[in-house]
């Protein structure tokens, strides 16, 4: 039983010194993944001028002060924009992630 995992490693050394694999092409490694954006977030692109005016009135209802560093800023921002896609109205909601639902990653170009 030993004997057979030990030619099994000794297989695998040999078959990995004749098969050299294939260097990363680097657009790849970079552009491999998008994420797939959700409701909110489709509904915070289309309709910038609006929802940012309601995502800065969350911020400082929920304590948001110019002064802050982005660490800080950050996740109450993405708590606004989530009270602020709260507050549409089921219809346009269920339009936005049916949005969220049919977004298709592109191809990147090299």
């Amino acid at each position: 039983m030993c004997f057979q995992r030990l030619l099994v490693k000794i297989s695998g050394l040999i078959r990995a010194r004749e098969e050299p694999s294939r260097p990363a092409d680097i657009f790849d490694l970079l552009f491999a993944r998008e994420r797939r954006p959700s409701a909110k977030d489709s509904w915070f692109q289309a309709n910038s001028d609006v929802a940012g005016q309601l995502e800065r009135e969350e911020m400082v209802r929920m304590g948001w002060k110019p002064e802050m560093g982005r660490q800080e800023t950050f996740p109450i921002q993405s708590r606004a924009r989530k009270a602020a896609f709260a507050r549409l109205p089921e219809d346009e909601k269920e339009h936005w992630r049916q949005v969220a639902r049919d977004w298709v990653p592109t191809e990147p170009s090299k």
